[in-house]
Formats: C-alpha cells, structure tokens, sequence
C-alpha cells in the first residue's frame, strides 16, 4: 500500500491505525439504476449539508473572535438563517429518491425522507451529524479547556494570530470535510454500478479504507489541510484561542480536527453505503432512454445519449425539458451528450437535470451539449449538472445568439464550457473541478454572476480568456460580478479591449489574474490569498488598473511589466489588518507607466517598486505617507 505518509502521522499522533485488506465480506450484486441514482442524490445531499452546518457555526464564531464589539452565535440572525437554508436544500436533494430505492438503500437506518433528515439534521438528537459538528466547534472555539497552561478563551477583537488560526480551522477545516467525504463516496459509487469488485473502498466492520485510491485521496487532502495549518496557524495563535479541542500546538490542532472529521465521514460512508438494512435484492438493469418534454405542446419524448436535437426532433416546438438525467456513464464510446442542430430553441433541466457523462475516463472526449454549426439563438438553462464529459459545453464558433443561464458544470476533463461563437451571455454558471473552468475565444461576450473553484489541471486555470475586439465596439470579454477561488490561477487573458469588473479571485495557487492584454479594464476587483504568485501581474500595454484591491499573496499584489499603462486609486495590502503581501506592493518595471493615488500598506519587502521613465501623477501612498517618484523611479520600503 502506497503513500500512506498521513495516516502513519495521524495514527502516531491518535492511536488510528490502517488496515491492509479489510474485512472479509461477500460482493453485493450489481444495484438497480434507481438504487444508484438515489446513492447519489443522498451522497451529494451529506456532503452538501455536513459543510454547510460546520462552516454556518464555525464561521458564526470566527467572525465572533475576529469582531471589535461583543457578538454571541447564540443569537446570531445569519447563522440561523444558513442552518435554516441547509436543512432546506437537504430536504430537496433527498426527495430526488424514489422512496423504494431510498428504502432499499437505508442510508442511516432510514427507510424514509423524513428519518434520514432527521437523523442528519436533528439539533435535539446528539448522536446526529448537525449535532455532533456542533460539538466539535464548540470544542474548538468555545468550550472552557482544562489543560494546563492554554490562555483564556478570546471574547471578541482577538490579535491577529488568533484570527488567522481561527479562519483556516472554518474555512479550511469545513473544505477537508468535504474533500474526505468525497474521497469515499466517489469510490462507493462507482463499486455500486460493478459486478465484480477487485478491491473494496473500505473495511465494513471498521469504515477504514482499504481501496488504495482511497488512500491517496484521503492522504492527499489530509496533507493539504496540515501544510495550511503550518503555514497560517502558529502555536501563539492556537494559544491565544485557548487551545482548541484541548491541543497546545498547530500540529497537534491539525491532527485532531483532521481525525475527527476523518471518523465522521468513515461513520457516514458506512451508514450510507453499508447499512445494516440495505436490501439484498439489487438486480442488474440495462440504461434507458431519459424522460423529456417538448413545450409549448406537452409532447413526452426521450432521449439519450448522443440525441441529435434538430428541427424534426423539436417537431415546431421551442423548449425541450428535460424530466431526468440524460445519462452516458455506461456508454463505452466517445460520443456526445446531445448535439444541437436546430435554431431558436431552449433546453431546460428546470433545475432538477442534466447529463451525466462516461464512467470510464478513456471515453471523456465528447461534450455534454455540443452545438453543431448554425444552431443559433439557443438557450440553455437550469441544468443541475453537466459532469463527467471532456466538455461540459461546447460551441462550434458559428453559433450567434448564445445564452447560458443558471447551469452547473463538474469535473469535465478539459474544460466545463468552451466557447468560441460572438455574442455569447453567460450568467449563473458554477463551474467546479474541471480542468479549466471556462475557455472564451469569442467577441461581445459577456459573463456574469458566476462561480468558477477548483480547476485541477496542471496548472488549474478558473477562466482562459483569449477573445479579441472583431467588431472594433471597444469590448471583447466582459468578466463582471464573479467569484473565483481555489484554481491554480483564477483569469488568465490575452487579446484586447477586455473588462473585467467586479470580481473577488481568491485563493489561487499561483496568480489571481495574469494578463498579456492591451487596451484592457480592470476596476474594482479583490485578489487575495494568492499563494505562489501576484494579485494582478500585467505584461501588456495600455490598460487601466484602478479602484482594485491586492491583499495577502504570496508575490507582488500588483506587477506591472508592461507598458503605457494606467494605474489608479488601487490598494495593495490592508492599513486596517496588515494583510500585505509578501512580494511587495507595487511593483513596476515596465515604462511610461502612470500611477497615481494608490495606496501600499505593510507589504515586504517593499511598498513600492518603481522603475525609470513612469509617471507620478501624485497622491501615491505608503503606509499613509504621500510619496513622489521622479524619471529615475523609486523604491519605497
């Protein structure tokens, strides 16, 4: 067994141990199609409603220990309104069971909706989840600890170490949970549509894996969650928090809150996957076709894999809707989804459905919705999940007209939307762990209000911008109002006349932004927590910069090397809380640069680095000191 790194840390640190081979047990059948979609609704349900639960309560008391004035979780009006927000999207997944497949399943013990909330949701309940994450929050942040030596818990307006370790105990501590989750029930899924099953995910009798995939998985995101522990969370930090869960030291902090989260979701993938109470009569059926309707006239149809959607298919009509998942993962091909031939016509998965692509990554080549040459006008819209595909969408370059609206795109392996036709409107997508997120190469197209996280490719890139201005109307690609975070970097753009307006890029890996453009806007954006890389580096020329904000990257907060640009009014670094960056401010070495009323607070090594032949247009600040550069530039510490 490989890579075994973190498990061996953590049984050290816990007395854990990991098993070899697992119990012994016999292979369960193949499971019906509907027992399956039902594991599926009810996994993704847990995972969603866990991290809601613990990020609402721990971030009620990070937000609590970071504030100036007295504040208590108890009553706080935005916690109870996420906690009532989670129990009601809970509710919504779980009814996309069929209750026989759900009382087959018996996730829980629960042969229905109602006990499986219950034992999910219950505050009254200790033995449920949302009750025992409670517990462990208040463990961390509020409990009174005994151990010796440890500070009183912090009230209100903690110092800044303290801050830091309660922000990744929440944030990073709920994205663990998950990502471990995740880890099993991938696994577990994937074993339920298999007849013969080499290597089981984990140990019935335990809940430890013993799939080696499993393994690295888990170990994969344990390391992530101790590297951030060691990196933000210091000893005098977890100090002055009073010693979560009982813990003196960063690491030991790390190893408590990872084992307990780890347990939690070994006890939630048995409960799920291997109840007691799962029946025994799962029966092997073949895919059928999927359920649609053709509106305005109500006609029922079907369609499935690679369904070419032309005007004979659309019979007059304008709205296809879809009533169930158009489902590929058994095809052994590398077809597509649907292709769409027909114009002025709207598929709607009424944000229920969408399409679920190969279960063999070999066959991933297609795309979930392909628009074929001259479909025109199109709309596509409430589609709960286009996953599993090499594309999510993707146009042919000739497809005028182009709306996206409300649709989810997952793990895709190139890229969840590709487009490269004019015209395009992209407004309430959320683009998770694709490759790249969104490739748009067209003009006039606009994307908004929108999601793109955890891009996985080799360098994870959120958004790849590469339009130009075809048309000379002065705008190629507008990214406004949208939030990025945890891609390898969150906007990488070429070409010219681009917008970028807006948007929060956080968390990135390497850069936030990297631009090659001209003649380029970027106003009012956040970059923040840049790890490796700038807040914004810009390498072409004659862009306005301005009204932006940098704090807490791992480089620059701004790195200007090309030339002819503009920038004003920007921040780098935060004069309230002393977030800079560690690379520097500003930092220009290009020429003919112009900046003025910007302002660099506690970034190292420097506030400002300005090379010859840029232009002081004044009011340039550092530290609240008004600074002034000549020809000859300046460095400003």
């Amino acid at each position: 067994m490989k890579n075994k790194t973190f498990y061996f840390l953590l049984s050290v640190l816990t007395g854990m141990f990991l098993l070899e081979g697992g119990s012994p047990r016999e292979a369960r059948a193949q499971a019906d199609e509907d027992t399956v979609r039902c594991a599926q609704a009810v996994s993704k349900a847990m995972v969603d409603f866990t991290t809601r639960v613990y990020e609402a309560k721990s971030g009620c008391e990070a937000k609590r220990i970071a504030s100036s004035r007295p504040k208590f979780c108890g009553q706080d009006e935005r916690k109870t309104k996420d906690l009532a927000a989670a129990n009601q999207r809970l509710e919504r997944e779980i009814r996309n069971c069929k209750e026989g497949a759900l009382a087959n399943l018996c996730p829980l013990g629960a042969r229905n909706s109602v006990s499986l909330t219950a034992g999910l949701a219950s505050e009254g309940d200790p033995s449920s989840i949302a009750s025992q994450l409670g517990a462990l929050v208040g463990r961390l942040f509020v409990a009174p600890i005994s151990t010796s030596g440890c500070s009183p818990r912090p009230g209100w307006d903690a110092d800044r170490p303290a801050e830091e370790c309660v922000k990744v105990l929440s944030r990073n501590g709920g994205e663990l949970f998950e990502e471990l989750q995740e880890c099993f029930s991938d696994c577990e899924l994937k074993q339920m549509k298999q007849n013969d099953v080499e290597q089981f995910c984990v140990d019935v009798s335990t809940g430890a894996p013993t799939n080696s995939k499993v393994i690295d998985c888990v170990n994969k995101e344990v390391t992530a969650f101790f590297s951030t522990m060691d990196r933000k969370c210091s000893d005098d930090g977890v100090d002055q928090l009073g010693c979560p869960d009982g813990q003196t030291t960063s690491v030991a902090v790390a190893a408590s809150v990872a084992t307990e989260f780890l347990q939690m979701a070994e006890s939630l993938n048995l409960g799920l996957f291997h109840s007691n109470c799962r029946s025994e009569t799962d029966i092997v059926v073949d895919t059928v076709p999927s359920s649609a309707t053709l509106l305005p006239s109500g006609s029922p149809v079907t369609v499935s894999c690679g369904t070419l959607v032309d005007a004979d298919f659309m019979a007059g009509n304008s709205i296809l809707r879809l009533d169930s998942n158009v489902n590929c993962d058994s095809v052994q091909a590398a077809i597509d989804g649907l292709m769409v031939s027909a114009t002025g016509i709207t598929i709607d998965g009424a944000d229920e459905y969408g399409l679920v692509g190969m279960d063999r990554s070999r066959y991933r080549t297609g795309a979930g919705i392909r628009l074929l040459p001259g479909a025109t006008n199109i709309t596509l819209k409430n589609l709960k999940s286009i996953r599993r595909f090499g594309v999510g969408i993707a146009d042919s370059g000739l497809n005028t007209g182009l709306r996206i609206q409300n649709v989810a795109l997952r793990r895709n392996d190139t890229a969840g939307l590709s487009i490269h036709s004019p015209g395009v409107v992209i407004e309430g997508l959320y683009a998770d762990r694709n490759k790249i997120g969104a490739i748009l190469e067209g003009d006039n197209i606009v994307i908004r209000d929108s999601t793109i996280r955890r891009c996985d490719g080799s360098r994870g890139i959120g958004l790849l911008v590469r339009g130009m201005d075809t048309d000379a109307n002065g705008v190629a690609v507008e990214v406004r109002d949208m939030f990025f975070e945890h891609n390898g970097v969150g906007v990488d753009l070429v070409g010219s006349f681009h917008r970028v307006v807006d948007n929060r890029v956080t968390r990135s890996r390497y850069s936030a932004i990297e631009s090659d453009t001209s003649d380029s806007l970027y106003d009012g954006n956040l970059f923040r927590d840049s790890r490796q890389g700038f807040g914004l580096e810009i390498r072409g020329v004659n862009n306005i910069i301005n009204e932006n904000q940098s704090q807490s990257n791992g480089l620059a907060a701004f790195a200007v090397t090309g030339n002819g640009n503009t920038i004003t009014n920007n921040s780098a670094g935060d004069p309230r809380r002393g977030n800079g960056s560690k690379g520097g401010g500003i930092t220009v070495t290009g020429v003919e640069n112009q900046l003025g009323g910007n302002g660099s607070y506690r970034n190292r090594p420097t506030q400002y680095s300005i090379g010859r032949s840029n232009v002081d247009l004044g009011g340039n600040v550092a530290n609240d000191e008004e600074i002034s550069f000549g020809r000859a530039g300046t460095t400003v510490e």
